[in-house]
């Protein structure tokens, strides 16, 4: 299943992937296991040859049969030897006068320099050819995936082609922990060149986050939280008294539950890069706390507590530096400040938990929250605490939520039913159904839409597969939509119109023609 998504802009991800250089504890891990699987390995070839064997006994009728049925099968066999090198006259095959030596002292010509040899040239840079084929250009486009799939849980970096319409899978990354959320930021983490990093919350308290320029790589450049080590825990509860029996049960309680200084104490649900501070990360927990991390100094800054239930969003708001909207499954919003911990606001939708929290960012006193009743509410901040719209979206729990980055009141929500839908939420009116897609990748697990082409929205499903929509594609989409947009965007309309005239795409029905390949090399694009 695909449990997270989230893209990264233009520009940002290097040409050529580096290879990771294991470190020395990595080495160490890596020959324990190789020796321990090395011992096992002879343990079952020594049981199975016992097996096949058996006792090396031959008194008894049974072996002294097997034996004989043995020695006449190795007879049969050197007679048909003997016959087949008599046939061939194999035993003067070595005396022949055009031996191999002789052919090779005959018309061989030798260069110093493969460009020299006429039968070399085109064929030497076959690597290097394979290298610029997979390398990544400056207008790629990369969407990453959190993707579990027979207890194997990786990020997939997936390039999409917006001309042919097209998504590869570039590489992938195998992670440890169930994913939940991701963010990516362009900031330069880990002593590590380059700016290209995604933070992953998961199953476990730690978040680990993850070079994208880095191929084979076997740790995160940074981890923030998590549980301590063993060794660490023992020794942070060493020195306490108590019966020698009972000392040993509480140190391995302790082991078992000590987590590094400001870590979360459960599962992290939310994630989210500041949007102009790129080393600061909110976090929001199944323990109820929404924490701020120094992501430079892998510590936690701050700690919020304002939740009842298990927080499950954590979202900074676009143009204000220290708002955070946070939300939980205990059916409330909160507009709070980062600094101070106080909590401006608060809303209640009153419709079971919440799946879905986000700024609107073309109108950022807007944010909306989805819940898992279908429910989708809108609130704006500089009025009442009640929904400016509140509708009944769809016939499951809505986890995929998203706005246009760049067009004014265009939402997009994908629920367990199976559907996308494109609503028109601007102005007071009733927010209208635009147009909805069932996009033939299960139940809808997130959504995500590209800040670099706002009619571009990407959904994951429970069958473990990606969905590109290129809402532009749609009748309703350009004529609601087409007069709100300028720039870019209002060519992405016209292209669209010209093609629908054309008739140059295939009707693609309910379904979306960007499904993700299977294909681990990007295909060459002319």
């Amino acid at each position: 299943m695909i449990s997270a998504l989230c893209w990264v802009r233009k520009g940002f991800a290097n040409p050529h992937l580096d290879i990771h250089e294991p470190s020395e504890r990595e080495m160490a891990a890596l020959r324990e296991a190789a020796g321990l699987e090395e011992d096992g390995d002879q343990d079952n070839e020594i049981m199975q040859s016992e097996d096949e064997e058996g006792p090396s006994n031959g008194n008894d009728p049974a072996s002294a049969r097997k034996n004989a049925m043995r020695a006449v099968s190795a007879m049969q066999e050197t007679d048909e030897d003997a016959a087949v090198i008599a046939e061939y006259g194999l035993d003067d095959y070595d005396n022949e006068p055009d031996g191999l030596e002789d052919v090779l002292s005959q018309g061989l010509s030798q260069f110093q320099n493969n460009d020299d040899d006429p039968y070399m040239q085109g064929g030497q840079d076959t690597d290097s050819e394979d290298e610029d084929e997979i390398a990544l250009r400056p207008d790629d486009i990369l969407l990453v995936s959190a993707n579990t799939e027979d207890d194997v849980c990786s990020l997939e970096v997936n390039v999409y082609d917006e001309k042919q319409q097209a998504l590869f899978v570039h590489h992938d990354i195998i992670i440890g922990g169930f994913p939940l959320a991701m963010s990516w930021t362009n900031a330069a983490l880990g002593g590590l060149t380059g700016a290209n990093f995604v933070a992953v919350g998961g199953m476990e308290p730690a978040i680990n986050i993850w070079c994208l320029d880095i191929k084979d790589q076997m740790e995160a450049a940074v981890t923030l939280g998590g549980v301590m080590e063993a060794a660490s825990s023992e020794q942070a509860g060493a020195g306490k008294s108590g019966s020698k029996k009972k000392g040993k049960k509480n140190k391995k309680q302790k082991a078992a539950t000590s987590f590094m200084p400001g870590s979360h104490t459960d599962s992290v649900l939310g994630v989210c890069f500041h949007p102009s501070h790129a080393t600061v990360l909110a976090s929001a927990s199944a323990d109820g706390s929404v924490k701020v991390w120094d992501v430079t100094q892998a510590a936690c800054v701050s700690t919020l507590q304002h939740h009842g239930g298990k927080a499950s969003n954590a979202e900074w708001h676009p143009t204000e530096e220290s708002v955070l909207l946070t939300a939980s499954f205990d059916g409330t919003a909160a507009v709070a400040d980062a600094r101070s911990g106080e909590v401006g606001l608060s809303f209640k939708p009153a419709s079971g938990d919440i799946e879905c929290a986000q700024w609107c960012v073309t109108d950022p006193n807007l944010f909306a929250v989805s819940t898992e009743a279908g429910v989708v509410c809108i609130y704006d901040v500089r009025k009442s605490k009640s929904a400016v719209h509140k509708w009944d979206a769809h016939e499951g729990s809505t986890s995929g939520l998203c706005w246009s980055a760049g067009v004014p009141g265009l939402l997009v929500t994908g629920s367990e039913d199976k559907l996308m839908k494109v609503w028109d939420v601007q102005g007071n009116q009733q927010p209208e159904l635009v147009t909805q897609r069932k996009m033939k990748i299960g139940q809808i697990l997130c959504a995500a839409s590209l800040a670099d082409s706002p009619f571009t929205v990407a959904a994951g499903g429970s069958k473990g597969s990606l969905a590109v929509w290129d809402l532009t594609e749609d009748d309703n989409v350009r004529k609601v939509f087409g007069g709100r947009v300028t720039g870019d965007a209002a060519k992405a309309v016209q292209a669209g119109e010209l093609q629908q005239l054309r008739g140059g795409e295939e009707d693609v029905g309910e379904g979306s023609k960007q499904q993700k390949t299977k294909s681990k090399k990007k295909s060459s694009k002319k």
